[in-house]
């Protein structure tokens, strides 16, 4: 049942940002403050390696299987965003992407080992 409920909010998440990476929003009517996008990337990817951690047999195998995953995602979307008309691709994008998967899966990472983990 663990496992269950481990790869709805995973399958879950990774639709929400699916999703979020291919509709167009309207362009708002004050220009974001500098830099936002990049740490809405970093946190959407973030996340990714923080469920990891709630899995029911964690281990350092499925910790690098969540960072492919997410890197891979990540690139693809991007990839994907070239055929989008209000979309682009770009490499900071897809480095803020990887970047935040990769902190949430060293958080995930410490916090497992620092539970008994090996």
């Amino acid at each position: 049942m663990a496992k269950l409920k481990f790869s709805a909010v995973f399958v879950s998440w990774s639709v929400l940002v699916v999703v979020l990476s291919v509709v167009s929003f309207p362009k708002p009517s004050h220009p974001p403050p500098a830099g936002i996008d990049k740490l809405v990337h970093f946190s959407l990817y973030l996340a990714f390696g923080i469920i990891a951690y709630f899995h029911p047999s964690l281990n350092w195998q499925r910790l690098g299987l969540v960072f492919i995953f997410s890197v891979a995602l990540g690139f693809c979307l991007e990839l994907f965003q070239i055929k989008i008309i209000s979309r682009s691709f770009e490499w900071m994008d897809f480095f803020c992407n990887s970047l935040g998967a990769g902190f949430g899966i060293m958080i995930s990472g410490f916090l497992w080992q620092r539970k008994g983990g090996s």
